[in-house]
């Protein structure tokens, strides 16, 4: 009888061969990481650009709030408080009536930013034109219907005797001013449309700055009331 063959013994298997094989790592591409490098830099312009707009247009509107504290501050050194009442019912009554015309400051913007994009000369000329001449119309129109306006308007507000005389000197003179109101709104659209945020900011101080001034001179200086405001 032959010997029995020894059975060898079984191998164990090893830890190692049930990990996966690491692959290794990728050679970067120096194509790539030029794209890639483009498109970040060409992030940072479109973001600088925006800036240069946006920048100069949050400004110009917090210059407005200086502009209605700088009211309240004058009207609050004259003797009367009723004066304070006209000025703040006055300012309502403007603001609702304007705010309805604010089409007429987006929508010039957005027809001359598309003409100035596309270089159209003659139409970035007529996108001012058009609502220029819109502007002059509606203002005109505010004016001829001053006297029903500010009756509806100060039925509707409902204020006392004393203040509703004042709001009404104060409403009588400043509705002239309506067409120059509607004219700055389709300027200031169509600065915007071209690009020139900064122009709008030196503008619009201008305007604020000029306003506070005159408050400080004819309120306060020449000691007179809502006409002198107005």
């Amino acid at each position: 009888m032959p010997p029995s063959r020894p059975v060898p013994p079984q191998e164990i298997p090893s830890q190692k061969s049930h990990e996966p094989e690491r692959s290794p790592d990728p050679v970067p591409d120096p194509a790539s990481s030029r794209r890639h490098g483009a498109a970040r830099k060409r992030d940072r312009g479109w973001h600088a650009r925006i800036w240069r707009l946006a920048g100069p247009i949050i400004l110009s509107n917090l210059s407005t709030p200086l502009l209605g504290a700088v009211d309240t501050a004058v009207m609050g050194r004259l003797p009367d408080p009723a004066y304070i009442g006209a000025v703040a019912i006055g300012a309502v009554i403007f603001s609702v009536i304007y705010w309805g015309f604010g089409f007429l400051r987006m929508g010039t913007t957005g027809f001359t930013a598309q003409a100035f994009g596309a270089g159209a000369e003659d139409e970035l000329g007529a996108a001012f034109l058009r609502p220029a001449i819109l502007a002059v119309a509606l203002g005109g129109i505010l004016t001829a219907i001053q006297v029903p306006l500010g009756w509806i308007a100060f039925a509707i507000l409902d204020a006392s005797a004393e203040v509703e005389d004042l709001g009404r000197l104060y409403f009588a003179i400043r509705i002239w001013s309506a067409p120059a109101t509607l004219i700055n709104y389709v300027v200031l659209g169509w600065l915007l449309g071209t690009g020139r945020a900064t122009t709008t900011l030196m503008l619009q101080l201008g305007l604020n700055g000029l306003n506070i001034a005159l408050d400080i001179l004819f309120v306060i200086g020449l000691g007179r009331g809502n006409e002198r405001k107005a």
